[in-house]
């Protein structure tokens, strides 16, 4: 039977991983973390366990050496982890961003806050200076006769284009070269739980692109519409909610729903060329519901399911939840960092389980809802399937007052 006997809910600091033999034994973690000797993690080691790099974020100031298979990483000798302060980006702003992490109780915040900074000035740089300058370059006749509210969309669809395609291929490359996916995909409590620096690494940049998309929703109230500002809102605050550490390896997985939006925005300037109807919107259409199909309610639906499944256990289990990767991290960096207890360690909270659960059901009805919607659009604009210029009575040219049931973001 477990015991948490002296740990307090919210304040405990988890347990370094205990060796497996005697002669393994380096020091007694306990002298480093004393309020840890009362959780016990033994039920949670894996010989499978990576070296302790590779848990660090991928794009720190130093260089990282981390092992190329599992197996090999297996071999490495786990010694008991010694408090560090590894270099992860600026550390005034690691600084200056810790006390509103430790009040959150985002615990990994400042490892990743030079990312959504660096995200929101690159997506705002794209918005004021890239598409403008470039559209007025390359499109003179089309961009200069839009009106201001045609102008903020284009731009917007342009940041949303490159946030598609960049998130996509990031999160694709964590997916299959991450060895530490191989330790989470056995265990539940890994899932909910654990932590690595790559999943933390694109969580960061799509909570870059969030925070642009409140603030030019908000600026531009008049044109993005109140729908769209508070679509941002929640998506910051669901993206934010993984900085706990909380389903890291769900996020990376309910980031791929992004896979369809550079078909939709295609559907989009397609409109705005005067292509409605045309062979080119019917090809991109087909290759929009497919990909919306596959990666939001094929792929989306079971990621769903298993989540359900996991917060399911966590809801009804008595065991801590110090998992191998989060409980390593932390007593590896956590003095040096400065950083608050992790989640880790600590009961399921009520609110947390019902916020995530019940924003995904929602996002999960709508995608259903939007793709009963294009369903019919498609059917309606396109109903001899021959691309010839769409159904009777269709004007070309019309935007997107021609398929208003593709909502204009599904980020």
């Amino acid at each position: 039977m477990v015991s948490l006997n002296g740990c307090h809910v919210g304040h405990c600091i988890p347990s370094i991983l205990q060796p497996r033999h005697s002669h393994d034994t380096a020091e007694d973690p306990s002298s480093l973390y004393p309020e840890a000797q009362h959780v016990d993690t033994s039920r949670a080691q894996s010989k499978f366990l990576p070296h302790p790099d590779v848990m660090l974020d991928p794009f720190p100031a130093g260089k990282l050496k981390i092992p190329n298979t599992i197996k090999q990483a297996s071999k490495q000798r786990v010694e008991t982890p010694r408090p560090t302060n590894p270099k992860t980006g600026p550390a005034f702003l690691s600084t200056a961003v810790r006390p509103l992490s430790n009040y959150l109780g985002l615990t990994t915040l400042p490892l990743h806050i030079h990312e959504i900074f660096f995200a929101y000035a690159l997506y705002e740089g794209l918005f004021r200076l890239v598409s403008p300058l470039a559209s007025r370059r390359l499109v003179p006749s089309k961009y200069n006769a839009f009106t201001r509210r045609d102008r903020l969309n284009w731009d917007a669809h342009m940041v949303s284009m490159y946030q598609a395609l960049f998130i996509n291929t990031v999160a694709l490359w964590v997916i299959f070269s991450d060895p530490q996916r191989a330790v989470q995909n056995g265990d539940w409590r890994e899932r909910l739980w654990g932590y690595n620096g790559a999943a933390g690494m694109v969580q960061g940049f799509a909570a870059g692109y969030f925070l642009w998309d409140v603030f030019v929703s908000l600026g531009h109230l008049d044109v993005m519409g109140v729908s769209s500002a508070v679509h941002a809102v929640c998506a910051l605050g669901v993206t934010c909610i993984g900085f706990r550490p909380f389903a890291n390896y769900y996020g990376l997985n309910f980031i791929l729903y992004e896979l369809s939006t550079p078909f939709l925005n295609t559907h989009w300037f397609l409109d705005k060329f005067n292509k409605t109807g045309s062979k080119a919107q019917l090809y991109n259409g087909i290759a929009l519901l497919a990909t919306f199909a596959g990666s939001r309610l094929v792929w989306g639906s079971y990621q769903s399911y298993l989540i359900y499944g996991d917060v399911w256990k966590a809801w009804h289990t008595t065991e801590p939840y110090a998992t191998p990767l989060c409980a390593e991290f932390f007593g590896k960096t956590a003095a040096g960092l400065g950083l608050d207890t992790p989640v880790g360690c600590r009961t399921l909270p009520a609110w947390l389980a019902v916020t995530y659960v019940g924003a995904n059901t929602a996002l999960s009805v709508l995608n259903f809802f939007w793709f009963y919607k294009m369903i019919r659009a498609v059917r309606k604009r396109f109903p001899k399937g021959d691309g010839d210029g769409g159904a009777k009575g269709v004007k070309r040219g019309k935007g997107r007052d021609t398929m208003d049931a593709v909502p204009e973001k599904m980020d």
